[in-house]
């Protein structure tokens, strides 16, 4: 059984994930393509479909990014189901300059999210009744081994080590710094 979300993100995680959020919008900068094509209020409806079978994961991003920019979003699905392709997923109202810059940072999150509970999903039931459980690491991407780690339990995995600090784990290079 996967860690609900809340449980990855309460307080602490939460204003990680916030952080994370804003850095990635601030990596993007103004889009200066919809600030020349719109009304800073010209309104914008949009959705979030699945293109295939999937389990649906960063539902909470979404959220998230549009607190901070300030637009409407309706959960269509839950977060961690698995639906068919084409299902409706997220629908979005705000302004169109808002729905634009926010787009590419959701789809970059849940789209990644996603793949990873999917292929470890895949995994998972090919090691069913062997009594192996399978395990990530620590070889994440920077600056989202949380969500990655998240989304590794969605897909049905288990976490080893999040940190360094979360255990003794003796390795070769440890091993050679060390002299043998």
């Amino acid at each position: 059984m996967f860690t609900p979300w809340s449980t990855f993100f309460s307080d602490e995680g939460r204003r990680y994930l916030r952080r994370s959020i804003e850095l990635a919008l601030d990596e993007d900068g103004p889009d200066l393509t919809a600030q020349g094509l719109f009304a800073a209020d010209a309104p914008m409806h949009a959705v979030i479909r699945a293109k295939e079978d999937t389990h649906v994961v960063g539902l909470p991003v979404i959220h998230e990014v549009f607190e901070v920019m300030g637009a409407d979003v309706e959960m269509l699905v839950e977060e961690a189901s698995t639906v068919p392709a084409m299902t409706e997923v997220v629908r979005m109202e705000g302004p169109a300059i808002v729905l634009l810059k926010a787009e590419r940072v959701i789809l970059n999150f849940i789209t990644h999210l996603s793949g990873i509970a999917n292929l470890t999903a895949r995994y998972v039931r090919e090691l069913e009744g062997t009594g192996v459980r399978l395990l990530d690491t620590r070889k994440t991407s920077p600056n989202n081994r949380v969500f990655e780690k998240y989304a590794v339990r969605v897909g049905g995995g288990c976490n080893h080590r999040t940190g360094l600090s979360d255990g003794v784990l003796l390795k070769d290079n440890h091993i050679g710094a060390a002299g043998g």
